[in-house]
């Protein structure tokens, strides 16, 4: 419980660094197209977790069904 409490006093120390870092280098849009692709890559694992998680409960036959329930 300590780190998870730790990690949370130190994250917004932590992105207000990272945010000063890219929008100094890549400047004020530059913030918002990074943000852009992290999310794009989470939502990405995200379906293929779903996917992976969907195909190991269903059988070829009703994947359909699996995934338009």
């Amino acid at each position: 419980m300590g780190t998870y409490q730790m990690l949370l006093s130190i994250a917004p120390a932590d992105a207000r660094v990272l945010g000063g870092f890219i929008g100094e280098r890549y400047s004020y849009p530059g913030i918002f197209w990074i943000l852009a692709v992290i999310s794009v890559v989470f939502l990405q694992a995200e379906e293929f977790s779903f996917l992976a998680s969907c195909i190991s409960f269903c059988t070829l036959q009703s994947l359909y069904t699996c995934l338009h329930f």
